[in-house]
């Protein structure tokens, strides 16, 4: 049998795996640390937003070391939750550059933080938050027109010990392509799955905000977007939502 390549802490509650995942990255835990939660108090999402993390969701943030492309790390993992949800039997999409979507709902959310000293990454923590079961009237008011569950979408619950499993291999296979240099192949997956190609957006980048036609991501894994005037900008962050 082939050893696992995670070694795995359970929480009841954390405020945020991220937070006990870097303190112990901070502390010299190696890679392939995992920190996994049944709930958590303060979740968070890119850009500083809430993440809401009740009990019957996935919780998982990983140590990676030597790794060095955050981005293309973040587009890997959408990959691999992708992977996970489709054995779970959903159809799902991402939406650049860190959410997955089931039709027009997000079903899971990817978040990759750096800590490097000067030029060099020391750490990568990788985490990944999916909405398993629950429905949509468990959510805030402000979550329920945008968000989904897994339970939602099937009609039922789903058993999150397997979900986890498949969620931790498909981890496994994707980092491992980012590692060998199979960056094209991350690409081409995300694209395959782009749940904004061709539709109107608005893309915020700190004071600026841009409407246009999203037209995939450039071999940066860059979102481009096409303003009114027929120009073409390429943007390596930002947060974006259809128009």
């Amino acid at each position: 049998m082939q050893q696992s390549p995670w070694t795995i802490e359970r929480l009841a509650t954390a405020t945020s795996t991220m937070d006990v995942a870097r303190g112990k990255a901070r502390a010299g835990a190696p890679d392939g640390t995992v920190v996994v939660a049944e709930e958590m108090t303060a979740g968070r999402g890119t850009h500083g937003n809430a993440w809401h993390a009740p009990k019957g969701g996935l919780y998982v943030s990983i140590v990676l070391r030597d790794l060095a492309d955050p981005h293309l790390l973040t587009l890997a993992l959408g990959n691999a939750v992708c992977d996970a949800l489709e054995v779970a039997g959903v159809e799902p999409r991402l939406k650049w550059v860190n959410d997955v979507f089931l039709g027009e709902r997000k079903v899971a959310g990817i978040l990759v933080e750096a800590e490097s000293t000067g030029a060099q990454v020391d750490f990568l923590v990788a985490g990944i938050g999916v909405n398993v079961n629950g429905t949509t009237k468990d959510f805030p008011a402000d979550l329920r027109a945008t968000a989904t569950t897994l339970e939602a979408e099937l009609g039922c619950e789903s058993c999150v010990p397997d979900l986890e499993a498949l969620l931790l291999q498909s981890v496994g296979r994707w980092v491992a392509k980012v590692r060998s240099g199979h960056g094209a192949e991350v690409l081409a997956a995300f694209r395959s799955r782009d749940a904004l190609l061709g539709r109107s957006v608005i893309l915020a980048d700190g004071a600026m905000q841009m409407r246009g036609m999203a037209e995939g991501i450039d071999d940066r894994g860059h979102l481009q977007v096409r303003g009114p005037d027929g120009g073409r900008q390429s943007f390596a962050t930002g947060s974006v939502r259809l128009a």
